[in-house]
C-alpha cells in the first residue's frame, strides 16, 4: 500500500478492485480490457475454448468432463507451469501450444463457447476480477461461461456476455455449454470509453499530447 500513497492514479480492470481499494481510502480508475469487435460468423459445431494460462489442473478437470457430458469438442491453447502434467493426464486432448495475436483470431473462429472458470481460492476472483478471455470471447461475439455468484458473474451476466456456472459443478458447467451454444452476443462495447479514461489520466499526469 506504500506504493499506492506515492501514485497519482491507480488503474484497475474492474468495477470490484476499485471497490476493493476504495474500502482502503485509495481512489482509482477503471479500465476495462475490452476489445474492439470484430465481424465473425460463429460456428455452428458445439466446441468448447480455453486460451490462457494453464494454472489450475482442478479447473481443467471440471472443463474436459463437462465437454464430454454435454457432447462437445474442446480445443486448448496457451502456456503454463502445468501443460505437460494436464496432458499426461489427458493425452487427447486438442492442445494448440502457445498463441500470439494471429493465432487467436483462428481460434477463436474453431470454437461456439468459452470457458473462463476460475478456482474461488484465488482470492482476486471474489475480489472483482473481470477474464480478459471474456472480453476477447465477446468481441468475436461469443459467449462465455463463468463462475456464478462472483463479481464476474453478475457483470457477464448484465452486459450480456455469456452465462454463469457453479464452479465445480460439472452438470451445471455442462447445462451451461449447451444453454449458451447458440447464444447471440450483440452490443459489444467497443474500446472508446476506455481508450479516453487512459488519455484523460496521461493529460492529467503529462498535458494534453
Amino acid at each position: 500500500f506504500s506504493l499506492g500513497n506515492n501514485c497519482d492514479d491507480i488503474i484497475v480492470s474492474s468495477p470490484g478492485l476499485q471497490e476493493w481499494l476504495a474500502i482502503r481510502e485509495f481512489s482509482s480508475t477503471i479500465i476495462l480490457n475490452r476489445r474492439e469487435p470484430v465481424s465473425n460468423s460463429v460456428i455452428k459445431e458445439k466446441v468448447v475454448g480455453y486460451f490462457g494460462r494453464i494454472r489450475d489442473l482442478d479447473s481443467m478437470g471440471y472443463m474436459i468432463r463437462a465437454t464430454k457430458q454435454s457432447g462437445f469438442k474442446l480445443i486448448i491453447a496457451g502456456d503454463g507451469h502445468l501443460v505437460e502434467e494436464l496432458l499426461v493426464r489427458n493425452p487427447d486432448l486438442d492442445y494448440r501450444g502457445p498463441f500470439d495475436e494471429e493465432d487467436l483470431v483462428k481460434l477463436m473462429s474453431e470454437i461456439s463457447v468459452m470457458y473462463a472458470m476460475y478456482s474461488t481460492k484465488r482470492g482476486n476472483i471474489l475480489d472483482g476480477a473481470l477474464p480478459v478471455k471474456m472480453f476477447d470471447a465477446a468481441a468475436f461475439g461469443i459467449p462465455s461461461i463463468v463462475n456464478s455468484n462472483t463479481p464476474m458473474g453478475r457483470f457477464c451476466l448484465k452486459e450480456g456476455l455469456g452465462l454463469t456456472a457453479n464452479y465445480g459443478d460439472e452438470k451445471s458447467i455442462s447445462a451451461a455449454f449447451i444453454k449458451a451454444h447458440g447464444m447471440k452476443i450483440k452490443n459489444v462495447k467497443d474500446t472508446t470509453e476506455e481508450k479516453a479514461k487512459l488519455l484523460a489520466i496521461i493529460d492529467n499526469l503529462v498535458g494534453p499530447l
